[in-house]
C-alpha cells in the first residue's frame, strides 16, 4: 500500500513540475511564434534564464502586419 502512494505522489509532483516547467508554451499556444516558443521552452527551459526569455516572449504583445 505505501508503494502504491508513493508513485501516486511522485506522479502528482512529476505533473505539477512539468506544468509549471511549461507555462510559457501553454502562455503562447495562441501566438503565431508557438512552435518555436515550446521547442526553446523544452531545450532551454531547464537553465532558469531560459525559462525567463520563453515566459517574457509569451508575453511579448505581436507585432500587427501592415497593410
Amino acid at each position: 500500500m505505501e508503494i502504491m502512494a508513493s508513485l501516486i505522489l511522485a506522479l502528482v509532483i512529476i505533473t505539477v513540475i512539468g506544468f509549471y516547467y511549461l507555462i510559457p508554451s501553454l502562455i503562447a499556444r495562441k501566438k503565431s511564434s508557438f512552435k518555436t516558443i515550446l521547442i526553446l521552452n523544452i531545450l532551454l527551459g531547464w537553465t532558469v534564464i531560459g525559462w525567463i526569455v520563453c515566459l517574457a516572449w509569451a508575453f511579448y504583445p505581436e507585432r500587427k502586419k501592415e497593410g
